[in-house]
């Protein structure tokens, strides 16, 4: 009978995962699996994206893990290897890593293009004085689209990390392979 608890544990945990991950267009599933765990619990709920709250999966996991350890009898020394495993990690640290892990398949995923092409869509076109340019000239980056002045030094992007200036290239024109010359101009000789 004992033996037999590990393969019952992983069964609720995917039953309780899969009836999680999408909540909100199963509400009563999740209300139905939640008050099973926890019979006091509030009858609404609340998602991320179109699974449960993590907070409230994790209420349930920690419930799940009362009711398996209060099932386990104490540590013989004749237990099976599965049962000992179960036992002193599977169980011990559930919790928090399938936590974790749902949240990161729950959590929406930012998309740094779409937020500069909301501003940009957003922003009004800005009419110059007669005669004059524009005060200010930009230059974009190629992977995300965030902005930044032409004249600054900065190498890569402040928002996503690509480089403005890739590093190829530069041998090919006789420039070391940082792209700064020691002293001098390739005409002139490097180091002379």
């Amino acid at each position: 009978m004992i033996d037999t608890l590990p393969g019952e544990f992983e069964r609720w945990l995917g039953h309780l995962l899969e009836v999680a991950r999408t909540a909100r267009q199963r509400p009563d599933a999740w209300r139905e699996v939640r008050h099973a765990w926890l019979p006091g619990a509030p009858a609404g709920g609340s998602y991320l994206g179109e699974g449960a709250h993590p907070a409230e999966v994790r209420e349930v996991m920690i419930a799940l893990r009362a009711a398996f350890a209060a099932r386990l009898p104490p540590p013989v020394s004749g237990e099976s290897e599965a049962v000992r495993d179960f036992r002193r990690h599977r169980l011990a640290d559930f919790v928090r890593t399938e936590t974790s892990a749902y949240i990161a398949q729950v959590t929406p995923k930012p998309d740094i293009q779409s937020l500069f092409a909301q501003a940009s869509a957003r922003g009004r076109p800005q009419v110059p004085a007669a005669g004059l340019g524009p005060s200010v000239s930009v230059r974009t980056c190629r992977s995300c689209g965030a902005p930044r002045e032409i004249d600054t030094v900065y190498g890569c992007c402040a928002f996503c990390g690509t480089a403005f200036f890739p590093e190829r290239g530069y041998q090919e024109r006789g420039y070391p392979e940082r792209g700064y010359p020691e002293r001098g101009y390739p005409e002139q000789g490097w180091g002379q």
